[in-house]
């Protein structure tokens, strides 16, 4: 019909544009600019008239959820800081990590809670959005179980803490200062400063050994003497030296004794107790001490690698 009446030259504007609305087939005679400037027309015109009959409820609605994120947003912040409080109580001894994770976590509940009554707000239906996202939850799981395994690795070491933030920890092959950890990895920076980011399923699956948890330490010294010198002496001399150093504790009490004989050397132990923080100061002081007073003194050195007795007649 549109076609027929072209060729009599009959305006069809309208029948183009009410074709296409009923249709949704798009051709060629929608090019035409008297076909496009009425549909244009004829949409805004819809848009003014829904706008007048819904606008007012829809701006009072964009209000309320704005109101209603912001009264969240604030509550998120109280419960954070109320959260941050209670956790912080050295009562309470909780790790600097579980902190970290229960003052995240109680804001972001909130703040989901917040959205969602947001959204019930424009008259959504949450019920199959929320049995949508169980679906997919799923679907995610079942392709992310190595993201899960660090996840529930994550949530054995809040449990059990092994270490904390700031502690200096062996974790498999990895030494270094705890810089960070989340539920998924644990950040650890090395003496040499590089950080390294260590899955926490690889973290929880291998021995994990914290240097720095305790207060004090015990510093184990190996020294190796020639057979000719005198043992006497050479206890005297390390019982001097150790017991000189400010940063050993007195209580309990330094220790040497002769831990071994060796094919080529006779071979003293020092055990001293010190502040964790103290441990290498005292270790490479001591050490050197020892090597210039055994120099003025004439103690030898043996020239030869120490090799245990029992082991070499074992072989």
């Amino acid at each position: 019909m549109i076609s027929l009446a072209e060729k009599t030259n009959i305006d069809t504007t309208e029948y183009k544009k009410i074709l296409f609305e009923y249709t949704g087939v798009f051709t060629d005679q929608l090019l035409d600019k008297k076909v496009i400037m009425s549909m244009a027309t004829s949409w805004f015109n819809n848009l003014i008239h829904w706008f007048v009959n819904n606008g007012p409820q829809l701006l009072f609605k964009i209000f309320i959820i704005s109101l209603i994120l912001m009264l969240f947003t604030h509550l998120r912040k109280l419960i954070r800081f109320i959260i941050n409080h209670i956790v912080s109580s050295k009562n309470l001894n909780i790790s600097m990590v579980m902190q970290n994770f229960l003052i995240s976590i109680s804001g972001n509940i909130i703040l989901t809670v917040g959205i969602l009554f947001s959204l019930s707000q424009l008259g959504i239906n949450l019920t199959p959005l929320l049995t949508s996202f169980g679906i997919l939850g799923l679907i995610i799981g079942i392709g992310l179980q190595n993201i899960l395994a660090n996840f529930a690795s994550g949530v054995m070491l809040l449990i059990y803490r092994p270490f904390d933030i700031g502690d200096y920890v062996q974790a498999g092959q990895v030494i270094g200062t705890v810089n960070k950890m989340s539920l998924v990895n644990t950040t650890i920076k090395t003496t040499t400063n590089e950080i390294i980011i260590i899955p926490n399923n690889n973290v929880w699956n291998n021995t994990i050994t914290n240097i720095t948890q305790e207060k004090v330490r015990r510093v184990d010294l190996l020294f190796h003497i020639e057979h000719s010198n005198d043992i006497s002496k050479t206890e005297n001399i390390l019982y001097e030296i150790t017991n000189k150093h400010n940063s050993v504790l007195k209580l309990p009490e330094v220790k040497v004794r002769l831990n071994a004989l060796t094919l080529h050397s006779t071979e003293f132990i020092v055990q001293a107790w010190v502040k964790s923080e103290d441990y290498w100061d005292v270790y490479w002081d001591i050490t050197k001490e020892v090597k210039i007073k055994f120099d003025a003194e004439n103690i030898s050195l043996p020239s030869i690698p120490s090799m245990p007795i029992h082991n070499s007649a074992t072989a």
